[in-house]
This record gives C-alpha cells, structure tokens and sequence, in this order.
C-alpha cells in the first residue's frame, strides 16, 4: 500500500508468526493495528517497531506476555519497570554462562586426543569441579 501500511499477513511473514499470534497479542492489548480497511488489519511503522520490541522480550522464552505488556504500559522510571527487566537481565546472564560452559565442553570434545569423552581428563576434572560446587543441575 502507498500509505506504509502493511496487511496482517505480510507482518505475519515478515515476522515468521502466524496471524492468529497478531490478532492474540491486540486481545492481550500489546497491539493495534493502525487501520482496518474491509475487515482486515493493517500496520504502520509503530506498530511494527513495538511488535519487534514484543519479540524481542519473549524470544528468550523468560519474559511472559503479561510481563511484556507491564513493560510496554510503563515508564522507565517506573520501579515495575525496573524490577521486570533487572530480574530478566540476571535471568539472561544465566543462560548465556550456561552456554558458554556448554560450548567450552562441546570445543574440547571436538580437539580431545581422548577416543572416548569419559576417559578424558580435562572432562572428568571438569566434571568433578561441577559435582563439587554441587551445581550439578546447571552443569
């Protein structure tokens, strides 16, 4: 369209969601669409800018809609703001230090001169190391 609108199904495209997954997040109130034109929902360059935000908060699979919505319906000042984003930073972190771990185990395993994994001794040290600070679960 010449306006910069664009039809629901090709923001669905563009974003890899079904449609179904747009019109859920206007019942949730995170969306609108800048027009309807004949029963169909079209979006402008805000409402894409703010389903990207959307998307980015919920790809990590930690922060839920609700949280979402709390966010985008509040300041930065705000201490639920605050609190939210903070808690999914740390939560973040996490995850990034258990990959990290995961992807230094996985390297050595691909240069290990070690036939088998379990008699190699840089893993069994390892692995000991994760027994003893008993973080076995996040090993």
């Amino acid at each position: 369209m010449d306006d910069g609108l664009v039809s629901i199904g090709a923001v669905a495209k563009r974003f890899g969601i079904q449609p179904s997954a747009l019109r859920y997040y206007e019942e949730q109130g995170l969306l609108r669409p800048a027009a309807r034109r004949a029963g169909r929902r079209y979006y402008g360059p805000e409402e894409l800018r703010r389903l990207a935000l959307i998307q980015i908060y919920t790809n990590t699979g930690l922060m839920s809609l609700a949280q979402v919505k709390e966010i985008l319906a509040a300041t930065t000042k705000s201490q639920k703001f605050q609190e939210i984003l903070r808690s999914h930073v740390e939560l973040l972190n996490q995850q990034i230090a258990r990959a990290e771990h995961a992807r230094e185990t996985l390297e050595h395993h691909l240069t290990c001169g070690y036939e088998y994994p379990m008699r190699c001794p840089w893993l069994l040290e390892h692995l000991q190391g994760v027994l003893d600070r008993g973080d076995a679960g996040n090993a």
